[in-house]
C-alpha cells in the first residue's frame, strides 16, 4: 500500500468473500474506462483465475488517471 502511488495506475483493493467463509484481498489495476462510478464501498463480483466468483467490495482506491482523456 506504501508505494501503491509509485505505480501511476488507478488501484482498487478489494475485500472479496465466499459462502462458506472463505476471504481474500486483491489489488485491480483499472486501464481502460473511467472512474467515475468506482468508489469505496462499491460492490460487485470478482472472478479469480479458477472461474470462481466472489463477492467483492471496494475497501480503497489509489487514484491516479485511467486514461489519456482523464488525465486531461
Amino acid at each position: 500500500g506504501a508505494l501503491a502511488a509509485m505505480a501511476k495506475t488507478y488501484l482498487a483493493y478489494v475485500d472479496c468473500s465466499r459462502p462458506g467463509g472463505e476471504k481474500m484481498t486483491v489489488a485491480c489495476a483499472f486501464t481502460a474506462g473511467d472512474s467515475d462510478n468506482l468508489f469505496a464501498g462499491r460492490n460487485g463480483i470478482f472472478y479469480d483465475r479458477k472461474g470462481r466468483d466472489w463477492n467483492a467490495t471496494i475497501a480503497k482506491i489509489v487514484d491516479n488517471p485511467i486514461s489519456i482523456g482523464q488525465a486531461f
